[in-house]
C-alpha cells in the first residue's frame, strides 16, 4: 500500500468525503489502465497533474514514488522494444528494436504516472482510520477491512521486530554472505519473526475481547454528504466520460 500523505491542511481534497474519493480514484485508475488511446492517457495525466495540485501534495511526498515507478518503466523500454513487431529502430543480429515497441512503453508509463497520481491525490491523503470506515461504509467485506486496519497499525511494528533480530544477530558477529550459515540464519531469523508475530496477535485478540470486542468495530462518526460532495462527483464523472469517450469514441 501506499503510504499515507493525509494532511492536516484544510485543502479542498481533504474536504472531500473519503467514499467519493475512493470511488472516483478505483474507476479512474481502471478506466487509464485499459485504455489504449495517446489521448485518453494525456488527458488523464493532465487531470491527475491537477488533482495533486488541489490536494496540496508537496513535491518531496510524490518524487520517491514517482522515481519508483518510472524506475519500473525503464525495463519497459529495455525489454518491450524487442518483443513488440514493427518498423525497426535499429537491430543486433535478428533482433529487432522497433518504434512501436518504444511508442507502446512511452504510453504505459504515461499511464501508470497517471494512476498513481491520481491514487496520490484521492486516496493517500485519506487516513487510514477514515479510509477504513469509507471502506466499510462501502460494503467490503467486514474481515477485509478489519485485516487491512491490522496491517496497516502493526507493520511498522513487525519491522521493528526484524531490526531488532538483525541487530541482535550482528552483535554476535553475523556477516550476511552468499553461505549456507547465512541462509540458515536468515530461515531462524524468519521463523522467529512468525513466531513473535502469531504471540502478538494472540495477545492484541485477549486484549480486544477483555475489552468487548465481538468481531466488529463500532463507527461511533458517520459520513455524510454534502453539495460540495455531489458537485465533485460530478465533475468527476463528466471527466471520466470525457475520457472514456477519447478513448472509444
Amino acid at each position: 500500500m501506499m503510504p499515507s500523505m493525509a494532511s492536516t491542511t484544510n485543502t479542498f481534497m481533504v474536504r472531500i468525503d473519503p467514499r467519493v474519493r475512493l470511488v472516483t480514484g478505483f474507476a479512474a485508475s481502471l478506466l487509464l489502465a485499459t485504455s489504449r488511446s495517446w489521448e485518453a492517457a494525456l488527458a488523464g495525466l493532465l487531470v491527475s497533474s491537477i488533482l495533486c495540485l488541489c490536494a496540496g501534495i508537496p513535491w518531496a511526498g510524490l518524487r520517491p514514488r514517482l522515481i519508483a515507478v518510472n524506475g519500473f518503466m525503464l525495463m519497459l523500454f529495455v525489454v518491450m522494444p524487442w518483443s513488440v513487431p514493427g518498423a525497426p529502430w535499429w537491430t543486433v543480429g535478428a533482433w529487432i528494436y522497433s518504434r512501436e515497441g518504444v511508442m507502446l512503453a512511452v504510453l504505459i508509463a504515461v499511464k501508470s504516472n497517471a494512476i498513481l497520481l491520481i491514487l496520490s491525490a484521492l486516496v493517500s491523503t485519506i487516513d487510514t482510520a477514515s479510509l477504513g470506515h469509507a471502506l466499510e461504509h462501502l460494503r467490503l467485506p467486514r474481515k477485509l477491512v478489519h485485516l487491512f486496519l491490522f496491517t496497516v497499525r502493526y507493520m511498522e511494528v513487525l519491522h521493528e521486530e526484524t531490526r531488532a533480530l538483525l541487530r541482535a544477530a550482528r552483535a554476535r558477529g553475523f556477516v550476511p554472505r552468499m553461505s549456507r550459515h547465512t541462509y540458515h540464519t536468515m530461515a531462524r531469523l524468519l521463523g522467529m519473526v512468525f513466531i513473535r508475530s502469531m504471540d502478538r496477535s494472540d495477545r492484541i485478540l485477549a486484549a480486544m475481547k477483555a475489552r468487548g470486542y465481538q468481531g466488529r468495530f463500532y463507527l461511533l462518526n458517520h459520513f455524510h454528504g454534502s453539495s460540495r460532495d455531489v458537485a465533485f462527483g460530478v465533475v468527476s464523472t463528466i471527466l471520466l466520460v470525457l475520457i472514456a469517450w477519447m478513448e472509444w469514441g
